[in-house]
């Protein structure tokens, strides 16, 4: 599957607005000529001449995706903080240093790489904090027992025994001498590996269901519940299965032939188009892992 820079996601729907994508407060409507912002709203940029407030950006369909990724990371960070969990420092010096050496070998320049990725040093600084305090949060839920890693042992030694040699960087001739007790720290990190997808998949749920929206900007209280819906409750499980209030809203406004866009399901996949490159770019919904330039660096780092 394919994964878009989240920065340039946001670059892309920029340009959109920049292009007359949508139609702005100036003409006294928001987006579409339905969505107004409430009346002592001021703007916060001016486009082509006029202004752009807060509810059109916020009721702008391509823009639900990225507001619903800053909202998981909010949320993150604040389950974290919550957990007592800290991103190891040690660990960010490390992927810090790794990757400005990466580059430096492939004959780039810090600048050059940043410039590249379209993203400022402390865009990226961010992007890796956020990265390694979603590591520590799933490590933090992973149950490591003297028996789980007995078993593993007992089940794997020679494939652990082999991922040893190589993190370590030891000598085959060591194989032969390896004992449970030298390959603990392995062992730990095969079990973590072999948990870590399902503990994912039940922490981004938690992220995503317990996030609140509540949008200022719009004047219409039915317009409000309607973005507050589409952004997030959507994708969030309801606990009696049944469809709220803003859901019902939702399917009304649709029906009704406005052109406000409901997702067919929480998880599907939004395709933004690329007309001039005549190419499709494939965006993975907030709560999934969106790649960004840290993840990369850090995916490099563990190869």
């Amino acid at each position: 599957m394919n994964k878009v820079n989240i920065t340039w996601v946001i670059a892309a729907l920029l340009v959109g607005l920049l292009l007359g994508c949508v139609t702005t407060a100036s003409t006294q409507d928001g987006p579409n000529g339905q969505y107004a912002p409430k009346a002592d709203s001021k703007p916060v940029m001016n486009m082509n001449g006029h202004p752009v407030y807060a509810a059109d950006v916020i009721t702008y369909q391509y823009m639900r995706g990225p507001l619903r990724q800053l909202i998981a990371y909010d949320r993150l960070h604040q389950i974290a903080a919550q957990d007592g969990v800290k991103v190891d420092e040690t660990r960010f010096d490390e992927m810090m240093e790794m990757t400005r050496e990466q580059q430096i070998n492939s004959g780039k320049t810090w600048d050059q790489f940043l410039s590249e990725q379209s993203i400022s040093e402390k865009e990226f600084i961010n992007d890796m904090r956020s990265r390694l305090l979603w590591d520590a949060l799933v490590e933090s839920r992973i149950d490591i027992t003297e028996e789980k890693m007995q078993k593993e042992w007992e089940d794997n030694a020679d494939d652990i025994k082999n991922k040893h040699v190589q993190f370590n960087h030891l000598t085959e001739s060591s194989l032969a001498t390896l004992t449970y007790e030298d390959c603990k720290e392995t062992i730990k990190e095969k079990i973590k590996a072999k948990e870590a997808f399902p503990v994912q998949v039940e922490l981004e749920d938690e992220i995503i269901n317990s996030a609140t929206l509540d949008i200022l900007c719009l004047d219409s209280a039915e317009d409000k519940q309607l973005f507050e819906y589409l952004i997030l409750g959507m994708h969030q499980k309801q606990e009696d299965g049944e469809p709220d209030e803003a859901a019902n809203a939702a399917v009304a406004t649709l029906e009704s032939g406005e052109e406000a866009v409901l997702e067919e399901t929480a998880g599907e996949e939004a395709v933004v188009e690329d007309e001039a490159a005549g190419t499709e770019e494939v965006t993975e919904e907030p709560g999934a892992d969106a790649e960004t330039p840290a993840d990369e660096a850090e995916e490099e780092a563990e190869h």
